[in-house]
């Protein structure tokens, strides 16, 4: 009797694993980012997953996927960072989603701060400033 159960107990166990994996996978055809460490690249790996156009609260969710922690920020200001930590220019009075994620290391931290402004809920434009702490 216990030996005529056990295949079926078998294939219980294949068939659950079977449908589990699918609720723990990302959705299909979306992929991790890659967290990198020039601005422009950054800005690019970022638009493969949020373009102009798309909704605000997709990039939102697309970001916290990411590890991103995310706020909106009604017509707030940020500064516009390019490589090298170089000062590029001030946004002022902007509707934005910022989000911010920070990766530690053994001695230093790398910190990645992304504005997506949008209007009325839809991305218009995406700024990307990453920065490296050591002590």
């Amino acid at each position: 009797m216990i030996q005529s159960l056990l295949p079926t107990a078998k294939a219980i166990c294949a068939y659950t694993l079977l449908f589990a994996i699918p609720l723990v996978s990302p959705p299909s055809g979306e992929k991790k980012m890659k967290m990198l460490k020039k601005v422009e690249a950054m800005k690019e790996e970022i638009e493969k997953q949020i373009w102009v156009g798309s909704s605000i609260q997709s990039a939102k969710k697309t970001m916290e996927r990411n590890g991103f922690k995310c706020i909106f920020i009604e017509r707030g200001s940020f500064a516009e960072m390019a490589d090298e930590e170089r000062f590029v220019r001030r946004h002022d009075n902007a509707d934005f989603l910022y989000c911010d994620k920070e990766k530690g290391g053994f001695i230093c931290s790398r910190r990645w701060q992304v504005a997506i402004v949008h209007h009325d809920g839809i991305v218009s434009d995406i700024f990307v400033s990453i920065s490296q702490t050591c002590p």
